[in-house]
């Protein structure tokens, strides 16, 4: 059964889709918040904080 609710993209990636990895990888590059990442850099993190927003986490 399709739900009729339902159009388009979630809020989720409409909100993501207008983020600029470079530019928010370059903010925090430029206060040092990037001086200890291997893997799970600063727009990763803000990915995931914005998950969490949308859950109510």
């Amino acid at each position: 059964m399709e739900c009729r609710n339902f159009t388009g993209q979630p809020i989720y990636a409409q909100i993501t889709k207008y983020l600029s990895k470079g530019e928010i990888l370059g903010q925090s590059r430029s206060v040092g918040g990037e001086r200890y990442v291997k893997k799970f850099d600063g727009f990763q993190h803000l990915l995931v904080l914005l998950f969490a927003v949308f859950k109510n986490y």
